[in-house]
């Protein structure tokens, strides 16, 4: 097989991989959605039928204040509502709304369904956020090493270090796109956007005197464009992650150049079948701009660009990770078996790091590699250095700079 070809096949296959569990998280969250809007609905029909007259009802009659014994009702419910938001770790702030509209003496029965539409909505979200955050922890981190097993098999194998959980949350966390809001900020911020918007539908019926009905038509049509919206949070921020992946493990690896993979069907965009083919250097891959995600709904992809072929199973140079000597080895290697290997038995060990160590590691990679690569796992091995007269969290101010610093260099210099 030609090395473009082979190349561009193995990492659409990866890539395809990484996406397809975000499609089976978006098929989760539709669900969901669909439930939720179910719930509300159901809620707010029961509403009516305890308040309203022939299914209508006017503003004036929704601020009626809840009578003693709705009250009473309204405050279990309100204390159950805290006890999952507890348990769920939705914010304190939303917590103390609960606890604040239990402690209240007068309630109108409009505030009464807001509570249970904001209890649904804040649900929601929490189960989007933590269930997007376990498939973005997954991706992540399998991209990278998934990537750099294949890599690996032509230029060799060699340990390779697993990157710590803490160093993925560092970088899910932080913002990839121009506003500065990352995929976290994003579910609260639409969430906070929803609710106004629901509650605001029914404020608006209520204000016409509009039958329940259309209230719960336009009600279900907003949560089908919000349920739409989360998807394409989903498929975006899984493509996002992946093309990190890959781009960390090129960087680690020494990778130089890399090319554009557009998979090409019916549905591709023509931003993306512009970009196909197109061999880049390292130092310009940037998501959304000369790499995936170019788009919503973006399954384009990137592999390693060799100017030689490769012909899959052909014996490889490898480093023995047991006497550091190198020995041929066959290329058809298994992921899993490579895995355990060169990367599970290095986190046993002490890791190697070349960017805080001298003398002869240091000139190896750099005969290996041409250059020394900031790694995530360099960045996040700067240590402590206690500085005379200064404070501990000046010192720690220093080494969190020193962080900044390198990140910068890895990002936008290129790295050597």
């Amino acid at each position: 097989m030609e090395h473009d070809k082979y190349w561009a096949e193995r990492f659409e296959q990866l890539t395809e991989a990484e996406l397809r569990k975000a499609d089976d998280l978006s098929a989760e969250m539709v669900k969901e959605y669909r439930q939720t809007a179910q719930d509300l609905n159901d809620d707010i029909q029961r509403w009516y039928a305890r308040f309203a007259a022939e299914n209508k009802m006017s503003l004036a009659e929704a601020r009626r204040v809840l009578t003693g014994r709705e009250l009473a009702e309204f405050r279990w419910t309100v204390d159950e509502y805290i006890k999952y938001a507890k348990k769920a770790d939705i914010s304190e702030a939303y917590i103390q709304k609960l606890k604040n509209a239990s402690a209240r003496v007068h309630i109108d029965r409009l505030e009464a369904i807001r509570m249970q539409m904001a209890q649904h909505i804040e649900k929601l979200a929490a189960k989007g956020n933590a269930r997007l955050t376990d498939v973005l922890r997954d991706i992540y981190p399998d991209a990278q090493m998934r990537t750099a097993y294949e890599v690996q098999k032509k230029k060799g194998f060699e340990p390779f270090a697993r990157i710590p959980e803490a160093d993925v949350d560092r970088i899910l966390k932080k913002p990839w796109v121009s506003d500065g809001l990352n995929f976290s900020d994003r579910i609260w911020r639409d969430k906070e956007r929803l609710l106004s918007t629901l509650q605001g539908e029914l404020t608006r019926g209520l204000i016409r005197g509009e039958p329940y009905g259309k209230i719960a038509q336009r009600i279900a049509g907003r949560m089908g464009v919000a349920r739409s919206a989360a998807a394409r949070l989903v498929e975006t921020e899984a493509a996002f992650f992946s093309s990190r992946g890959q781009l960390d493990a090129f960087r680690d690896l020494g990778v130089e150049q890399y090319e554009f993979v557009a998979t090409l069907d019916s549905r591709t965009s023509e931003t993306c079948r512009e970009m196909d083919g197109k061999v880049l250097p390292l130092s310009e891959f940037k998501p959304g701009i000369t790499a995936p995600p170019l788009h919503c709904h973006c399954r384009s992809t990137t592999c390693p660009y060799f100017d030689d072929e490769f012909t899959e199973g052909e014996t490889r140079a490898a480093r023995d990770p047991e006497t550091g000597k190198t020995v041929q080895v066959d290329s058809r290697l298994s992921y899993e078996e490579w895995k355990k290997k060169y990367v599970e038995k290095l986190s046993e060990e002490k890791e190697p790091d070349i960017m805080n160590t001298g003398g002869d590691n240091l000139e190896q990679a750099k005969k290996r590699d041409h250059k020394i690569m900031i790694t995530d796992i360099a960045v996040s091995k700067v240590s402590l250095v206690e500085i005379p007269g200064f404070s501990s969290a000046q010192n720690e101010s220093l080494r969190t700079l020193h962080k900044e610093l390198l990140r910068d260099a890895q990002l936008h210099n290129n790295s050597n």
